[in-house]
C-alpha cells in the first residue's frame, strides 16, 4: 500500500521549498478539525453538509499526495450516496490513523 504520490510530493517540495513542512502542518491541522468537526457534530449537520466536507477531505488529500488518504475518502463518500446505514463515524474514527501515518510518511520527505 503506498499512502503517497511520490511524484506530487516531489513537485510540491520543488515548488514550495521550505514552506512544504508548513504546507503538510497546515493539511494536517486542518483535516484533523475537519474530521473532528464531523464526528463531533455529526447530528448537527445536514446528509449535504457532511457530504462537502468528505468531498473537500478527498480533494485536498489528493493535492498533498496523500493518495490512500484520498481513496479513504471517496469510499466514505460513495458510501454516504449508496448506504442509508453507513457508519459515518466509525469510517473517520479509522481514517484518523492513516491520516497520523501519511502526515508522518510526508514529514520524512521534509
Amino acid at each position: 500500500m503506498n499512502l503517497i504520490d511520490e511524484n506530487i510530493v516531489e513537485s510540491l517540495k520543488d515548488i514550495l521549498g521550505d514552506d512544504y513542512r508548513a504546507l503538510i502542518d497546515d493539511f494536517y491541522a486542518i483535516s484533523l478539525a475537519e474530521i473532528e468537526l464531523i464526528i463531533n457534530d455529526f447530528h448537527s449537520l445536514s446528509a449535504e453538509q457532511q457530504k462537502n466536507k468528505i468531498h473537500t477531505l478527498k480533494g485536498s488529500s489528493a493535492n498533498i499526495g496523500a493518495q490512500y488518504l484520498s481513496k479513504l475518502f471517496m469510499a466514505i463518500e460513495i458510501g454516504l450516496e449508496t448506504d442509508s446505514e453507513y457508519d459515518l463515524r466509525l469510517s473517520l474514527g479509522r481514517t484518523k490513523e492513516y491520516l497520523e501515518k501519511t502526515v508522518q510518511t510526508l514529514r520524512a520527505k521534509v
